[in-house]
């Protein structure tokens, strides 16, 4: 199990980059540029944000937000190869 998550690892980092510059552009579609700011500043507590406000209207982004906040934890704990 480690190595499938030690091998993923890279594939992970660029589509949670990819994931989160999608949700500070979906803030600043819906907000405004402050909250854009903001959203980029705050990346865990955006995302939470955006996928609770985007539920129901952007049904691929909320998929990819969840399934990488759920993957976040196995990565973190085997991610580097510790």
């Amino acid at each position: 199990m480690k190595v499938i998550f030690v091998s993923l690892y890279g594939a992970f980092v660029v589509a949670s980059i990819i994931t989160h510059l999608w949700t500070v552009v979906i803030a600043y579609y819906e907000s405004g540029f402050w909250i854009s700011v903001i959203t980029f500043c705050l990346p865990l507590l955006s995302e939470l944000y955006w996928t609770y406000q985007m539920w129901g209207v952007n049904v691929l982004y909320c998929s990819m937000s969840i399934i990488l906040m759920v993957l976040t934890i196995p990565f973190m704990v085997y991610g580097r190869g510790r």
